[in-house]
């Protein structure tokens, strides 16, 4: 009769041996579920020194990040190391037996495996360079048609409703208002349209130009020209409550994951200002998922920049 299968304890060279087979370059969501991987097994040292090591592999490490990011996973949470291993096993790991020593990457395998990879980028860089050409010269049409809200106040609910200000942006039939995505040479990207009211059959109210630019894109409230501070928010209406509070120019950002690369560049073309990032505190995803992206971007983003980051205080009852 023969012998059950037994599977090895979860052990730091375990999980060490399974790491190496995950690229530590991978999209940031899972990159961050790896860690929470770790950490739902880990939850000392042991597990920051993994989650570290693994992540200095990467071509865009940053330790500054990795700290943060760890800090604000919680050690109980929805991801378990079964993730890890499922992600490794994807990469070639195989789980050995109790009785077995973990496995090594083959260097033929991994070489081949970078190759296809390196292959499939260029592939979709070169669709999305083309999605991106297509969106911006729809973006541009809807921009040069659409009305400044000056002209026609009556015509931007949203701004009402919001109570802000019009701060370069402009209105399309229908009350819809354009926001424009801009780089730092000010070539027009993507607009994001928002709804003059919320849908009441639950569609999303604020819309980007389909297979648009976003990233490293952004939209000024108020000149940053000789500003001794600048501010970064990623919506609008909060970005223009900013400005209307304290008088400093503030850049919208759109949304956690764009802003550390607003806030890299915003760094390069003002080396002298205080950048303040204006983070977002997703208590309700930290409550879920264990894992804050809002609060955890922005304070990795203010490390790397050297800048500040503040969060909303929220009442409790």
């Amino acid at each position: 009769m023969p012998r059950p299968l037994t599977l090895p304890s979860t052990t730091p060279e375990l999980i060490r041996s399974a790491l190496a087979h995950i690229p530590a370059n991978i999209v940031r969501d899972e990159w961050a579920r790896v860690g929470m991987a770790i950490k739902s097994e880990f939850p000392d040292q042991t597990g920051s020194d993994l989650f570290t090591e693994w992540s200095a592999t990467a071509d865009s490490f940053d330790a500054n990040a990795v700290k943060v990011t760890w800090r604000n996973i919680k050690a109980v949470g929805g991801v378990a190391i079964g993730t890890l291993f499922h992600l490794a096993k994807e990469n070639g790991f195989v789980m050995p037996k109790s009785d077995q020593a973990p496995s090594k990457p083959d260097p033929e395998a991994v070489a081949k495996r970078e190759r296809e990879k390196a292959d499939s980028r260029q592939r979709e860089q070169a669709r999305i360079d083309a999605d991106h050409a297509r969106a911006a010269a729809e973006s541009l049409a809807l921009w040069e048609q659409a009305s400044e809200p000056s002209e026609a106040p009556t015509l931007a609910p949203y701004l009402v409703r919001k109570g802000v200000q019009p701060y370069g942006v402009r209105v399309a039939p229908g009350g819809w208002l354009l926001v424009p995505l801009r780089d730092e040479s000010g070539t027009l990207w993507n607009v994001q349209r928002i709804a003059p009211a919320k849908p009441a059959d639950g569609a999303p109210e604020k819309l980007f130009t389909k297979g648009g630019r976003k990233s490293g894109c952004w939209h000024w409230c108020g000149d940053p020209a000789g500003a001794p501070v600048l501010l970064a928010a990623e919506g609008y209406a909060t970005a223009a409550s900013i400005h209307q509070a304290t008088g400093y120019p503030v850049a919208v950002a759109f949304d956690a994951g764009n802003l550390a690369h607003v806030a890299k560049t915003l760094r390069q073309l003002y080396p002298a200002a205080l950048l303040v990032l204006c983070g977002d505190d997703d208590l309700s995803t930290f409550a879920l998922r264990g894992f804050n992206p809002g609060r955890s971007k922005a304070e990795a983003c203010a490390r790397a920049v050297r800048g500040l980051a503040v969060f909303p205080q929220f009442k409790t009852a």
